[in-house]
């Protein structure tokens, strides 16, 4: 950990993106951008959402049970789009692109990172 003032402590970036495997992020990774994530301020601090690896990619969307006004309430998106800035602001400071993600909105609001 990296204390940056007295009250909160951040986790350093891993030393690599991805694993050995191409296109598979590293736990390591994975846990450094949920930690971006779960810094993001939200609606009530009811952190709306839920962070899933799926294959090649990284989704972050709205989490239905903890969405409590509705998934599409305009407090849950804008919990939601703070909280892909945090992943997007954590991932381009370590060198990951980012040009590539993209917002889908059915089913559920999500953010699609493919590695």
């Amino acid at each position: 950990m990296v204390m940056t003032n007295s009250r909160q402590a951040r986790t350093p970036a891993p030393a690599t993106a991805s694993s050995s495997r191409r296109g598979e992020a590293s736990a390591a990774w994975i846990g450094y951008l949920a930690e971006a994530v779960r810094w993001a301020p939200s609606a009530d601090n009811s952190q709306p959402w839920e962070l899933a690896v799926c294959g090649d990619r990284l989704v972050l969307q709205v989490a239905g049970a903890r969405a409590s006004l509705g998934a599409r309430h305009p407090a849950v998106l804008l919990s939601l789009g703070a909280a892909g800035e945090n992943l997007a602001q954590a991932a381009a400071a370590a060198g990951l692109d980012t040009a590539t993600w993209q917002w889908r909105w059915t089913p559920t609001p999500a953010l699609v990172l493919p590695f």
